[in-house]
């Protein structure tokens, strides 16, 4: 018996300690959400390599959940599935500095295979549509049954502000997002810098001004899945915009704000963190600032997973249409493998 189970079990750890897989940390309970989501692709992770000749790596997160990366094909396939099961569009919206709007434009790459991200990538294609990119644009792609838009909006207000505006032009719509991303806060701490006051005193202000956005997110949450992108990483030594050199933009100011949010942050509110372990260890933008090109697909393919594994809202008119499939019933489909 023994020696029947030492020639299956042996080879097949073999097999597993040679496949070129060397980043192996202890399984641990995964958080989910109702329908079977998974929460721990947003939660700590790291560089795992899978190819050690080529030097490829993939991002996994320590929780357990198996990032699926799909092609251009997939991607569309699967939310345009999410859509026809939902009877509505999906509808992605990031909210605040040029970093939410580099995702928008890792959506739009994985979508179309265009790469408009200039900061990621010098040889992007140009277009005017994305020149003005300190204006909200958005775009539907019919084959994915998507709109995707961004409103850059690089500060929180005390309430009579653009950001504040965006939000309550969200509740107010029609269509509502079914993914917000959102986030701010660089700015902030350059303007702090300027204006020579410390950080803690405008982190205060950063507090309340969050605080008072509390209740008009709180309106979204029957329809709206939301994510605070924290501050992330930067490289002091590679700052190369003189409006970023000596302007308080280190770690440890980032990590001053973060905290600060984390403080305050709703229970239906995803606290991004493993966005900033990827910008940690791949810490090799092009202006010290913003995501590398590798940073941002792994954080775009995490947006991905959570998007296309989304349960369709059982509202009364969905419900009158009684020959739609169970959608929480599918719903690891294409998500977390």
């Amino acid at each position: 018996m023994l020696t029947q189970i030492c020639r299956v079990v042996i080879p097949a750890m073999l097999l597993f300690f040679f496949s070129g897989a060397v980043y192996i940390k202890s399984a641990r309970v995964v958080p989910v959400v109702p329908g079977g989501r998974c929460l721990g692709m947003f939660e700590s992770g790291g560089l795992i390599e899978w190819d050690v000749e080529d030097a490829t790596t993939s991002w996994k997160a320590d929780a357990g959940c198996a990032i699926r990366y799909r092609s251009q094909n997939e991607s569309i396939g699967c939310l345009h599935d999410v859509a026809m099961q939902r009877l509505n569009a999906s509808f992605i919206v990031f909210l605040g500095d040029s970093r939410l709007r580099q995702l928008r434009d890792g959506i739009i790459l994985e979508l179309t295979g265009k790469d408009m991200d200039f900061q990621a990538n010098r040889n992007a294609l140009g277009d005017p549509l994305f020149d003005k990119k300190h204006e909200g644009r958005g775009f539907f792609y019919e084959n994915a049954r998507a709109q995707v838009r961004n409103e850059w909006e690089p500060h929180l207000d005390d309430g009579g502000g653009s950001f504040t505006r965006v939000v309550e032009n969200l509740t107010r719509a029609e269509l509502k997002p079914s993914l917000l991303v959102m986030g701010a806060g660089s700015w902030l701490v350059r303007d702090c810098h300027r204006a020579n006051k410390t950080q803690q005193t405008c982190i205060q202000t950063y507090k309340e001004n969050f605080k008072k956005l509390l209740p008009l997110l709180d309106k979204l949450v029957p329809t709206t899945d939301m994510i605070w992108l924290p501050q992330c990483a930067i490289s002091e030594r590679h700052l190369n915009n003189v409006n970023n050199i000596g302007v308080g933009f280190t770690n440890s100011n980032m990590q001053l704000y973060n905290d600060a949010i984390k403080e305050l942050l709703p229970p239906y509110m995803i606290y991004w963190q493993s966005a900033w372990d990827v910008s940690v260890q791949l810490n090799e933008g092009l202006d010290g600032l913003h995501f590398s090109r590798r940073a941002k697909r792994y954080l775009t393919q995490m947006l991905l997973n959570w998007a296309c594994s989304a349960p369709y809202r059982r509202d009364p008119e969905i419900m009158r249409h009684s020959q739609l499939l169970d959608w929480n019933a599918r719903s690891t489909e294409y998500c977390c493998d």
